[in-house]
């Protein structure tokens, strides 16, 4: 019968370590242990993955950053494919073309060129300074 009184003296749950709530120490060291365990798990999982999650924006923004590019280029080779077929089929755009670009006129022609207002306002603004 000794070893029966003795093994109840050993028994955890025959501890009376209550708390005024009516919890058990124990229990309560428990419910804290899980919750630093499920804390220590969410964390190593938020730093496992946070570079690659890093990477990941950076690799998006880098993709969006060349699809503008592209768009950008699209509509620069649209532009100039559209002023190639009116240069192939348009001889009043060549003509066009020839007099604003190039300077040129037809024989005997004068040619009057006069700055833009955004020039002249450009000089204007210079000269009062």
């Amino acid at each position: 019968m000794a070893a029966r009184s003795n093994s109840k003296q050993l028994d955890p749950g025959a501890v009376p370590l209550r708390e005024r709530d009516g919890s058990s120490v124990w229990g309560v060291l428990t419910r804290l242990t899980q919750a630093l365990l499920l804390l220590a798990v969410v964390t190593a999982i938020f730093l496992w993955f946070f570079p690659v999650w890093q990477e990941l924006q950076a690799r998006q923004a880098e993709r969006a950053a060349v699809e503008a590019r592209i768009e950008q280029e699209t509509a620069r080779t649209d532009s100039h494919r559209e002023e190639i077929h009116f240069l192939k089929t348009s001889p009043e755009y060549v003509e066009r073309q020839a007099r604003e670009r190039l300077n040129l006129g037809r024989p005997g022609e004068v040619i009057f060129r006069f700055d833009s207002y955004e020039t002249s306002r450009q000089l204007n603004q210079s000269a009062a300074q």
